[in-house]
């Protein structure tokens, strides 16, 4: 009897183990949205000719409403860091963080976006 008691005792130990891995966070990101933060997203505000826009991001390109910075192209991430490729050529880096998007160009200036 003792021996049953100690299986018993050992077979609910690894199922409330196993209960509790299978429910724990595993740090990826929430929304099972694949791991890229810009996919999806929309950010507004004010840029640096202070005319209001709104910067939208597909799975892999970008685009401004109005057309500023040749508002389009492509671009890769790595974290919550982003290259964008405009269509003229010139290379803007996105970075987010939390409700903020911030946007450098390649001169050096930035404009903050929030996340609408």
């Amino acid at each position: 009897m003792k021996t049953a008691t100690k299986l018993f005792g050992i077979i609910a130990l690894i199922a409330i183990m196993g209960f509790g891995l299978a429910a724990c966070d595993d740090g990826g990101p929430s929304g099972g949205g694949g791991g890229n933060p810009f996919a999806g997203t929309s950010w507004s505000g004010t840029n640096l000719d202070s005319v209001y826009l709104t910067m939208s991001f597909t799975s892999n390109s970008w685009s401004t409403t109005p057309d500023f910075y040749n508002g389009a192209g492509t671009y890769t991430y790595s974290g919550s860091t982003a290259t964008l490729n405009a269509r003229n050529g010139e290379t803007f880096t996105a970075v987010i963080s939390g409700n903020s998007l911030r946007a450098t160009d390649s001169r050096g200036r930035t404009m903050t976006l929030t996340r609408t």
